[in-house]
């Protein structure tokens, strides 16, 4: 998935997919929210690398669950 791709094609595509989202549900919403501005956090902080890819994958999860509802 956009995990994958180089950082600005990613964050690029979670941009995307944020402003589609914003239409949807709340829950969903709410964790991509979260997940953009742990996103721009982690372009600048690259010592907290390992909190945040822990984080960024929590929320992934939480984010592909709803998907499913």
């Amino acid at each position: 998935g956009m995990f994958n791709m180089n950082q600005s094609e990613s964050f690029l595509a979670l941009q995307t997919e944020r402003s589609e989202v914003q239409r949807g549900s709340n829950k969903k919403s709410q964790a991509l929210e979260l997940l953009f501005v742990i996103w721009s956090l982690r372009n600048r902080c690259h010592y907290f690398d390992h909190i945040l890819n822990g984080c960024v994958s929590e929320i992934k999860k939480t984010v592909e669950d709803e998907r499913l509802i």
